[in-house]
C-alpha cells in the first residue's frame, strides 16, 4: 500500500513538473525576457494572502502573450492565477468551477475581466488543487494594474494586486 501511494506521489510531481515545462514553452520566455524581468518593478500588493501560490505573467513580449491567449492549458493561457485548494477558504464541495466562476474575479486596468473568458484547472485531483484560473483580456503593449479577487465562504474578499509589462 505504501508503495502505490508513493508512486501517486511521484505521479503527482511529473505531472506539475510537465505542467510548468509546458507553460513556459506557451509563454515562449526567453533568456532576453528574464534579464528584463528583473527590473525593480512593483509587481506586488502586500499582504499577500495565503492562498495564493503564483500569478502569472509579470513581464512577458507583446508576441508571447498572444500566443498564450491561444493555448489549450488553462495554466498557460492568459493571465493565470495559481491558488492552494485547501487555503482558499472553500469547503471540499464547493471546490468545483462552478465556484470559481461564481467566486473568482479578475479587474484589469479598472474593469473587470468577462468570467466568460475564465477557465479553472485542478492540478492534483482530488487533493485540493492547485488550481489554476485563467482569463484572456486582450491588452495592449504596456504596463497594466491587475487585481485577483476571490469571496471565502465566509464571505472574506481576499485580494491580491500586481503589474503586468507587456512589451512590445
Amino acid at each position: 500500500m505504501n508503495s502505490y501511494n508513493f508512486l501517486k506521489r511521484v505521479m503527482r510531481l511529473s505531472l506539475i513538473s510537465g505542467l510548468v515545462i509546458t507553460l513556459l514553452n506557451s509563454v515562449g520566455c526567453t533568456e532576453s525576457e528574464n534579464e528584463n524581468s528583473q527590473n525593480p518593478i512593483n509587481i506586488a500588493s502586500i499582504p499577500t494572502p495565503e492562498c495564493l501560490i503564483s500569478v502569472i505573467p509579470i513581464t512577458i513580449s507583446q508576441e508571447g502573450y498572444y500566443k498564450s491567449l491561444e493555448s489549450t492549458f488553462t495554466m498557460a493561457r492568459g493571465i493565470v492565477v495559481q491558488i492552494d485548494g485547501n487555503k482558499i477558504g472553500m469547503t471540499t464541495e464547493n471546490r468545483n468551477i462552478l465556484f470559481f466562476h461564481k467566486r473568482a474575479s479578475l479587474v484589469v486596468d479598472d474593469h473587470q475581466v468577462p468570467q466568460d473568458t475564465l477557465r479553472v484547472a485542478d492540478g492534483l485531483v482530488g487533493m485540493g488543487g492547485p488550481f489554476y484560473l485563467s482569463w484572456a483580456p486582450e491588452l495592449m503593449p504596456g504596463v497594466h494594474e491587475v487585481q485577483f479577487q476571490f469571496i471565502t465562504d465566509a464571505g472574506d474578499i481576499l485580494k491580491y494586486s500586481w503589474q503586468i509589462v507587456i512589451e512590445k
